[in-house]
């Protein structure tokens, strides 16, 4: 509901009506509470529900245990899965290549509340992956550990054109380095 006040801005409304029975009939008790802190948080939270799903980042949140209870759409993509009854309910552990390294993270995390870094990942079919992640510790009030959340990007395709770049350098300079010729380098301008 919806109620106007006096000055006319509008503002959503909770009414509760409770019937009180009197010897004479019925009476309605009436109580009308202005909800709107209640429905900017509402708003607030469905914003950060759609950053969350529709993230390029394969996004997940895990409880203190490691039990995984929510994931996105990319998430989903990026480990070949095709719906969440495969991951929900599930150990973040179950998504890495190494459970070494799994543990390595989540004590990181304990103790700094952040990790940032590169892992191998396992997907559903067996196949791997290189992840880059970063990963943070969710605290209530209080401070204390509800869960975690990662986002994550697979970088497989950018990792190995770095390396076919080393590689090719690598080859280049031992060529110039063995040959006997005069080889120069020049820049655009013909300058070495």
């Amino acid at each position: 509901w919806y109620h106007k006040r006096y000055n006319g801005q509008v503002f959503p409304v909770e009414v509760l009506l409770t019937a009180i029975p009197f010897a004479d009939g019925v009476y309605l008790h009436v109580v009308w509470r202005d909800i709107t802190e209640r429905k900017q948080a509402e708003s607030k939270l469905r914003t950060k529900k759609q950053v969350f799903d529709t993230s390029i980042a394969a996004n997940s949140i895990a409880d203190p245990k490691g039990i995984i209870n929510e994931v996105n759409d990319a998430f989903l993509q990026t480990w070949g899965l095709s719906n969440e009854d495969e991951v929900l309910g599930k150990n973040i552990y179950s998504f890495l290549q190494s459970q070494e390294k799994a543990a390595e993270i989540v004590e990181a995390l304990d103790k700094t509340g952040l990790w940032k870094g590169e892992f191998v990942a396992k997907k559903k079919d067996g196949s791997t992956f290189i992840a880059h992640s970063l990963a943070t510790v969710l605290r209530d009030k209080n401070g204390e550990i509800v869960g975690y959340h990662s986002s994550v990007l697979d970088i497989t395709e950018r990792k190995q054109a770095e390396e076919a770049i080393l590689e090719n350098e690598a080859k280049f300079r031992g060529l110039v380095e063995s040959s006997s010729d005069w080889i120069w380098e020049l820049n655009a301008e013909g300058i070495y």
